[in-house]
């Protein structure tokens, strides 16, 4: 089979999950205005990341806020999961994990 249709055919499935995802995201999102989202999670250990990223702005953005701004980001999740894969390695995956970005200022 030729590599182009193939690549072709490649493109295509990748757009349709990801137009998928962007779907699942607006619906969940939503959701959770309508404050129709809630749950609990208990657990023993809660493991906690945050950390700053800068990030160079463009257009009316860098007119507005200057050349650069931080994000925080932080990510929470209680354990890991190991899956094991074919090449007798082990892929590790975040267990009940939330993650949180935004440009808020440190006085917040």
């Amino acid at each position: 089979m030729d590599q182009t249709i193939l690549k072709e055919r490649d493109k295509s499935r990748y757009r349709c999950k990801g137009k998928r995802r962007i779907e699942k995201n607006h619906e969940m999102t939503k959701l959770n205005k309508n404050e129709m989202i809630k749950g609990k999670v208990e657990t023993e250990i809660l493991y906690e990341e945050a950390d700053g990223n800068w990030l160079r702005l463009q257009g009316l953005d860098r007119k507005k806020y200057g050349s650069s701004r931080e994000m925080k980001i932080m990510i929470a999740y209680d354990g890991v999961k190991y899956h094991a894969q074919k090449n007798n390695t082990y892929r590790r995956e975040l267990d009940n994990k939330v993650a949180y970005a935004s440009f808020e200022s440190v006085k917040n």
